[in-house]
């Protein structure tokens, strides 16, 4: 059985006690968020990339535990630096999880 990149992403994200995770879909996103589908873990579609930084910030802020966001590693992704460093200011938990185009779809693990 092939096990992918992103079905361990997002067990150990479970595991790490995350619930919600805030990003774009698209590119390599996309085999994360059929990854998340099989957890817990709730897969919030955000309008911009500075809306999910500013959604996992402040979700972290309000429940004390970790918060992600992610989405595509193109020209976009230096918006989330925003809601990152405002995250950083507040003692906020965040991790940023970006994509290279489909690389995170391509991997596979043989398990």
């Amino acid at each position: 059985m092939l096990t992918r990149i992103s079905d361990i992403i997002a067990q150990t994200l479970q595991y790490s006690g995350v619930k919600r995770v805030y990003g774009l879909v698209g590119g390599g996103i996309n085999a994360l968020a059929s990854s998340l589908s099989n957890t817990s873990i709730r897969f919030v579609q955000t309008r911009n990339e500075e809306c999910a930084g500013f959604a996992a910030g402040a979700d972290s802020a309000m429940t004390g535990r970790l918060s992600v966001c992610c989405g595509s590693g193109n020209a976009g992704s230096v918006h989330f630096i925003n809601g990152i460093y405002d995250a950083h200011r507040n003692g906020s938990s965040v991790l940023l999880i970006l994509s290279d185009k489909n690389q995170m779809s391509g991997i596979r693990i043989m398990g």
